[in-house]
């Protein structure tokens, strides 16, 4: 397993320093040549390349109208006042790719704390050289997601920021934000780049957050060195929220009785969907007759539906014990589903009623194919959390879904319209996405 550098230049009069994550890609091309192709440098209120460098291989950052090359391992005699320091950095242990849709979380680097959201790393720097990806996944299901995120965490601050420099490929523009404070972002937007190229973007006001995002394509980063004033750390924010309101409705109370009972419900705001009740059992003996478009739920809205409806899941859903018998009659249709008492983790920040006489809530996690790749034993990161018995925040203890495409990190509530209403925060605090009420940044 290849290890990928990481590089910290600092300056010892406590001036300036600079952050290298780098590893050293050269992708090629029919007949073996580089395609490494330019240096541009980016002031941060425009989003057109200039200064095109003449030289395909200039990797210099110019900060304080000083130089200071990345691959030096020491400063020249007249650039004294910098020493570079050389760190290792495994990233497939630091940017897990357990989740091809992305993962999320934390990492330190020399003391600073950086977020990343649907980001994975690589364990084959050889064929796939980058240190790392974010992956601009878009579902068909609410409102598409947030960009995937690359940036320090808000209470991580790098102050007095002068430049970024990025190394990077993407099919679309990349967009870079910084700011000293969240209610004041500027943003520069960085062009397209085919094959690996290195773009410096001058930083103005000198900011102590930065945020590197996708727009519309996934983007490969071999480099990124931070130029800015040593300084200390800032404070830390949190913030939760329950969404909003969702239509109102009567769960089904008649008996339930397989292929007979249904119920209607709505698909969007102004289409319904009649579903019937199907047990696991009554599926299981009648599986080659049954019509599975009407037993066997996948889509995020109907599984929503179909458990409010009937407060139960739909019949192709399956415990961890029952995967070796209903889980392997029902093939492909089949999906998992958890049961949990728990009160931590993103429990917190739901405000849930608790199950009668007791001091805990009961919640169901029920799978969700995002991307065509589900299967009982790699379960992505899609989830509908039925709370059986609602929210507090509401006058009745009707089921209330919640769906997440980011394996906790954030949540919509179903509206029982056929859609989701604006996320709120989960079980961490995801890359500075705050909802009360949502920003951006």
């Amino acid at each position: 397993m290849k290890k990928k550098g990481l590089f910290i230049v600092g300056l010892t009069s406590l001036l300036l320093c600079s952050c290298y994550f780098t590893i050293n890609p050269q992708p090629k091309n029919a007949n073996g040549s580089s395609k490494e192709n330019d240096s541009s440098f980016i002031s941060g209120n425009s989003s057109e390349p200039i200064n095109i460098s003449s030289n395909p291989t200039s990797d210099s950052v110019i900060s304080s109208s000083k130089v200071i090359s990345s691959s030096n391992s020491s400063a020249s005699s007249s650039e004294s006042n910098f020493i570079v320091k050389q760190l290792t950095i495994d990233t497939v242990d630091e940017f897990p790719y357990t989740y091809s849709t992305g993962n999320y979380g934390s990492i330190t680097l020399d003391g600073t704390s950086y977020d990343y959201y649907r980001t994975v790393g690589t364990p084959h720097a050889s064929s796939m050289p980058y240190l790392i990806r974010l992956i601009d996944k878009h579902y068909p299901y609410a409102d598409g997601g947030y960009p995937s995120y690359f940036g320090n965490s808000l209470d991580s601050r790098i102050s007095g920021m002068t430049e970024l420099q990025i190394r990077y490929r993407s099919e679309s523009s990349v967009s870079i934000k910084y700011f000293k404070i969240s209610n004041n972002v500027q943003e520069t937007i960085l062009p397209a780049k085919e094959y690996y190229n290195t773009v410096h973007v001058a930083l103005e006001d000198y900011p102590a957050f930065f945020r590197i995002s996708t727009m519309g394509s996934n983007v490969d980063i071999a480099e990124i060195i931070i130029t800015s004033e040593k300084g200390n750390h800032g404070s830390s924010f949190s913030a939760k929220q329950y969404n909003e309101n969702r239509k109102s409705f009567t769960p089904c109370s008649s008996s339930l009785v397989d292929a007979v009972t249904t119920y209607t419900m709505n698909i969007s705001p102004s289409e319904t969907r009649t579903y019937t009740y199907y047990s696991k059992d009554y599926c299981y003996s009648n599986y080659d007759s049954i019509d599975k478009s009407k037993a066997f739920l996948t889509n995020p809205v109907d599984v929503c539906n179909y458990y409010l409806a009937f407060k139960e899941f739909p019949a192709n859903y399956v415990t961890s014990e029952e995967k070796g018998t209903y889980g392997a009659k029902f093939a492909n249709y089949a999906r998992q589903v958890s049961t949990y008492t728990r009160t931590d983790g993103y429990a917190k920040l739901f405000p849930y009623n608790k199950a009668p006489g007791k001091d805990y809530p009961i919640y169901h996690e029920l799978d969700i194919d995002l991307d065509g790749t589900y299967a009982l034993n790699s379960r992505g990161v899609g989830r509908i959390v039925a709370w059986e018995y609602g929210c507090s925040k509401y006058d009745d203890s009707n089921p209330v879904c919640l769906f997440t495409d980011d394996h906790y990190a954030s949540f919509q509530e179903y509206n029982c319209m056929g859609g989701f209403a604006q996320r709120y925060c989960g079980e961490m605090r995801i890359n500075a996405y705050y909802h009360c009420p949502l920003t951006k940044i």
